[in-house]
């Protein structure tokens, strides 16, 4: 068993549905297509391909590729900070999510899609509804919206693009600005968007990573115990076995071996998943954003969203697991997060010899989170500077 995955006494509920990344926006803005690039020419873009997934896009030069593998997210691309005061960085994603055996209609998709970000978001302002020809997703429909919202006490602003490929998998790309920046970055987003390209018509062998419950394999319900879906084991190349569907794991020859991770710790973090495990049993994936990021500061206090504490990293110990409720791999060191949910959070630091990849919020959730008594764990992902 390996982390998102909670002992409990009963049988797991699978997870229904691959997450969307958070939604975004803002207030109005008037723009025109083919504007500056704001010091990105044509020719200032990079290519991006994903043989798996079938796709291109370009992307400025200037910007940082990340890429994510979960919830359906393909890649990020990161704009790089303004100035040193610049707290919140641009980014466009790529998110494809298999619809289903029933084709499903493009306006159908854009409706549902649309309603689920809206959810979230009371004030959100639609600014504009229409579709958008791309010209590499042969013939395809795309309709993009233009919406404003107000996260965090920030006005937003972002463009959704959704398409419906002939395998019906849902492709849907999102751009999240801060309001006041909009207009700096459509011309470079309209770049962006105009040169995706679907690259696959055939049967498409994509390696998706389901949430951790979404798939229970090797259930045992008399027992009360659950193997961990999707635990076949593969080698990355680095030669380390990862877990199908979770974070890696550390090689095990090298586990002794790591040194303390404190000073590679601070910096920009962003939450790449989050999931409930109640105490009742079962589970479901949460919702995260991809706009509010983690800040461990050198001084050791830390700042997400609205809360803020001291951060602090020891040995994991031989307690920790069954807290956790997982099963033990080879992380050797912890993070604490003080003063996180008005408590405090830790879990492992997922480490190799060359670094650190990911970092884990472990916490009891009170009840403006859960309807129900349980536990949340968060994956965090460093963010280039």
């Amino acid at each position: 068993m390996h982390i998102g995955k909670k002992i409990t006494n009963g049988p797991n509920v699978a997870v229904a549905a691959v997450m969307l990344i958070a939604i975004i926006a803002i207030s109005g803005c008037n723009f025109k297509a083919g504007q500056s690039l704001q010091g990105n020419s044509a020719d200032g873009f990079l290519a991006f391909e994903d043989t798996d997934y079938g796709i291109k896009m370009k992307y400025p030069s200037t910007w940082t590729k990340q890429m994510v593998g979960e919830n359906g997210i393909v890649v990020l691309f990161i704009s790089p900070q303004e100035n040193d005061s610049d707290t919140f960085t641009e980014s466009l994603n790529i998110s494809i999510q298999y619809l289903g055996n029933e084709p499903v209609k493009i306006q159908d998709y854009t409706t549902s899609s649309f309603v689920d970000i809206a959810s979230g978001l009371p004030d959100i302002a639609t600014i504009e509804g229409t579709s958008v020809e791309i010209p590499g997703i042969s013939g395809l429909v795309a309709n993009k919206i233009i919406y404003t919202a107000t996260i965090d006490g920030e006005k937003m602003q972002a463009i959704n693009v959704w398409i419906v490929d002939s395998e019906n998998y849902g492709h849907q790309i999102t751009f999240l600005s801060e309001q006041k920046n909009f207009d700096k970055y459509i011309g470079i987003v309209d770049e962006m968007i105009k040169s995706y390209e679907i690259t696959k018509t055939s049967i498409r062998q994509i390696p998706f990573k389901a949430p951790k419950e979404e798939i229970v394999q090797g259930e045992d319900i008399s027992s009360g115990q659950n193997t961990a879906p999707g635990q076949e084991q593969i080698s990355n190349s680095a030669g380390q076995t990862d877990i199908e569907g979770d974070a890696p794991v550390a090689d095990s020859q090298n586990a002794l071996e790591l040194s303390d991770p404190t000073a590679l710790l601070p910096g920009k973090w962003r939450a790449y998943s989050k999931y409930a495990y109640y105490d009742a049993g079962g589970s479901s994936a949460m919702e995260t954003s991809s706009i509010i990021l983690l800040y461990l500061n050198a001084d050791r206090s830390w700042i997400y969203g609205t809360g803020s504490g001291n951060w602090s990293v020891e040995e994991i110990t031989a307690s920790d697991w069954p807290r956790w409720g997982i099963e033990p791999y080879n992380a050797k060191y912890k993070i604490t997060l003080q003063g996180w949910n008005g408590a405090s959070a830790d879990g492992p630091i997922d480490q190799t010899a060359t670094g650190v990849n990911f970092l884990w919020a472990i916490y009891d959730a009170d009840s403006q989170e859960l309807t129900a008594p349980g536990q949340i764990q968060m994956k965090f992902g460093h963010v280039p500077n």
